[in-house]
């Protein structure tokens, strides 16, 4: 009798998906791993996502293990991550938002690949494109998988790099799976957060412990994504017109910010619990530090008075950095 395979757990994180849940669900419930743990959870939706989930799960009558959550009050991503990972039972959890798509053989691969290449802290692999209606899209110039072996290793070029969106990898957080051990050595993400796939991947970088599988497991919903994403008004956010690639750019600097805040507390605690490592890793949590400040002179350049923008002005010049004087001059001083 052969031995049963580890418990795994498959979370499905919903909100306001009312019209893709029940193929999300489906196709959890499809899937052909033999020890598999479901967890549906419910961020609080206005709209009839959970009551889909809880008629789905009462109608399951199939092999896999289900369990139902709805947060009260909301919790927003982080929070809710947080609190589904320490739900989960099995030590691999595999994440899946609620208008997405698992093909049916995504957890038993990608729990092979947990086991075979030593318990990495953070899975990811290749998804296709569907729209609103389930039908195939192509794929955007903009995406690809590829993760050359010589950028996962953990070194400081490479984790600044990555820090610093030069490294030319792009994680996509709708394959990811993680491990709880990664909760157990760094703890929980801040509630802030947004990209939390850019801290998972951080944290497995740091210690070595990613894995690409370079299969197709997931089909996501990229139009419906796009369709959620607004810009928000430059007038309205800055009070006043501002250059359009300066807006976009700190648009998305607010965003990744919390993202980087989390990477550097990950960074101290490592150094904490590995002394060895303090001379590693000591110069990349000084430019990390570096890089939060300028990012923030340059987000609220538009609400600070004279004295606060002369200031910024002599610390960006201080740093001798050229990318963050060029960037200063480009879109600040000539917009």
């Amino acid at each position: 009798m052969s031995e049963k395979p580890p418990l795994v757990s498959l979370a499905i994180f919903a909100y306001k998906q009312e019209d893709f849940i029940e193929e999300a669900i489906e196709s959890a419930f499809a899937q052909d791993y033999e020890n598999l743990e479901i967890i549906i959870s419910d961020d609080n939706s206005p709209d009839q996502t959970f009551t889909l989930i809880k008629a789905k799960a009462d109608a399951y009558k199939g092999p896999h293990q289900v369990r139902i959550n709805q947060n009260q009050p909301n919790l927003g991503i982080a929070n809710h991550h947080n609190k589904v990972v320490d739900m989960a039972r099995g030590e691999l959890v595999v994440l899946i938002a609620g208008d997405d798509i698992s093909h049916p053989q995504r957890v038993r691969e990608v729990a092979e690949a947990w086991q075979q290449n030593g318990q990495p802290f953070m899975l990811v692999s290749k998804f296709e494109c569907i729209d609103a209606n389930s039908k195939p899209l192509p794929l955007e110039d903009h995406i690809h998988f590829n993760f050359p072996p010589e950028k996962l290793k953990p070194t400081q070029t490479n984790v600044w790099n990555f820090l610093t969106m030069r490294s030319g990898l792009k994680v996509y957080g709708s394959t990811e799976s993680v491990s709880k051990e990664m909760w157990r050595y760094y703890g929980p993400i801040g509630s802030e957060l947004r990209a939390e796939d850019i801290v998972y991947f951080f944290r497995a970088l740091l210690l070595g412990k990613f894995h690409f599988i370079d299969e197709t497991h997931v089909a996501y919903r990229m139009a419906h994504k796009i369709e959620q994403v607004q810009l928000p008004d430059p007038v309205k956010t800055f009070g006043r017109p501002v250059n359009a690639e300066y807006a976009r750019q700190v648009n998305l600097f607010k965003m990744l910010q919390p993202a980087l805040e989390q990477c550097q507390k990950d960074l101290a605690l490592h150094m904490a619990k590995t002394p060895s490592a303090q001379s590693q890793w000591a110069p990349i949590g000084r430019q990390l530090k570096q890089l939060l400040k300028v990012r923030q002179i340059w987000i609220s350049w538009y609400q600070r008075n004279a004295w606060q923008k002369l200031t910024g002005l002599l610390f960006i010049l201080g740093t001798l950095n050229k990318r963050y004087i060029l960037w200063t001059q480009r879109h600040i001083l000539g917009g």
